[in-house]
């Protein structure tokens, strides 16, 4: 389900302007965030009232269309939430990278998140995109990619790009 008139913008220092208009008039929805910094926004392409919000204090979840905010961020580190992604063929699982702190997974719908990168710092790696190849009987998401600088695998002296290293953490945390 979609909703073509409604959209969201998300804001460095005006928080959350929805506008169900198609952009004709906007609107702030800021109710219950907890900073106007928003890096990144997320649609639930099953449940189109459920929106996710990257701040400057972690990720905050509503569930009727952004009118409400609720926080979202149990396991995340304490920075802001640069980049979020909702696997669209299991929508209750959805990426996070935090600043300085790595790749997150959330397996519930954001009500706790788990490291999936290790010690992989990811202060450029935004933002995050899941690749979906076709399967025989599901779309499901094969590699994790970010863009940005130059990265290490735990454990690794040598620089690598940060595609390879989130292929590399896709690969260690499977889809389950």
């Amino acid at each position: 389900p979609t909703r073509a008139w409604f959209l969201y913008l998300g804001t460095n220092g005006g928080g959350v302007y929805k506008s169900e208009s198609g952009s004709l008039t906007w609107a702030q929805s800021n109710s219950g965030l907890t900073s106007p910094y928003v890096f990144a926004l997320a649609v639930d392409p099953a449940e189109p009232d459920v929106v996710y919000a990257g701040t400057f204090d972690g990720v905050f979840r509503s569930s009727n269309g952004a009118t409400t905010w609720t926080r979202a961020s149990t396991g995340l580190p304490a920075g802001a939430v640069t980049s979020l992604q909702i696997d669209s063929s299991a929508p209750t699982v959805i990426y996070a990278s935090v600043q300085d702190a790595g790749i997150y997974r959330s397996a519930n719908s954001g009500a706790t998140w788990v490291a999936v990168s290790g010690t992989v710092p990811t202060a450029g790696a935004t933002p995050l995109l899941l690749d979906h190849v076709q399967r025989r009987r599901s779309l499901r998401p094969r590699r994790l990619h970010a863009s940005g600088d130059l990265m290490r695998l735990p454990g690794e002296k040598r620089l690598r790009s940060a595609k390879i290293v989130l292929d590399h953490v896709a690969r260690n945390h499977p889809q389950r």
